[in-house]
Formats: C-alpha cells, sequence, structure tokens
C-alpha cells in the first residue's frame, strides 16, 4: 500500500496531512504515526515553505522499519519499507527539511508503527 505525507512549514513549525490541501497539523514526536506493514512504500511531499526534503533517517535504537529511501535532497522522498514488520514494531525516524528563502533547516523526529505483513 501507498501512503502519502504533505508536509508544509507554517513559520518554524513543520505540518502535515494526509491529503494534499487537506487539515495540516504539527509533526510530533506522535504525529504523524503511520501504520505500515512489509513492502509498503510512504512518500513524502514537500510544500509551501519547504525548499526541499534534505533526509529521512531512522533513529537509534529502535527498529528500523526503513528498507530504501529515494529522492533525498528534492520535493518528494519515497520510503520503502522492509519486507516483513511485526505488530510490535514502532521505528523512531526523523524528517529534515529545508526551508524556502534560506535560514537553519527543521528536524522533526515522527514515528512509523509496524502493522504486519502484507
Amino acid at each position: 500500500m501507498n501512503h502519502d505525507i504533505y508536509l508544509r512549514l507554517n513559520g518554524t513549525t513543520l505540518e502535515w496531512s494526509d491529503t494534499d490541501g487537506g487539515t495540516y497539523t504539527a509533526v510530533t514526536p506522535t504525529s504523524p504515526s503511520t501504520t505500515v506493514n512489509g513492502t509498503d512504500t510512504v512518500t513524502f511531499h514537500g510544500g509551501d515553505g519547504i525548499q526541499k526534503i534534505q533526509k529521512i533517517d531512522d533513529k537509534a535504537p529502535q527498529p528500523n522499519l526503513i528498507k530504501s529511501k529515494k529522492g533525498e535532497d528534492t520535493n518528494s522522498v519515497v520510503v520503502t519499507i522492509k519486507d516483513t514488520t511485526s505488530t510490535t514494531e514502532v521505528d523512531s525516524y526523523s524528517i529534515k527539511v529545508k526551508p524556502d528563502g534560506g535560514g537553519q533547516p527543521i528536524t522533526v523526529d515522527p514515528k512509523l508503527n509496524g502493522g504486519g505483513n502484507p
């Protein structure tokens, strides 16, 4: 299954929505908390106020659910989830974005939740 996460900057606050132009809320350690299954993809779309998504990274010591990433340093990063996941796995990861017009990059650390195997 493909999941889409739309990102935008509101001042220095990174916000997200699961629909383009939908209701946006602040990215926090618990939001978005996306449930993924083995081989799913998650596409991060950079929007208003974001020059580019610089990096999506797993954070230790959590289990790593991210198998691969494509498109870092662009406005559309596709993350593929490892082939097998457990419903007990919760993976902290970081999103680092570069604001339009310069300024310091902003990094926020939400979670991926294992939903099991497809």
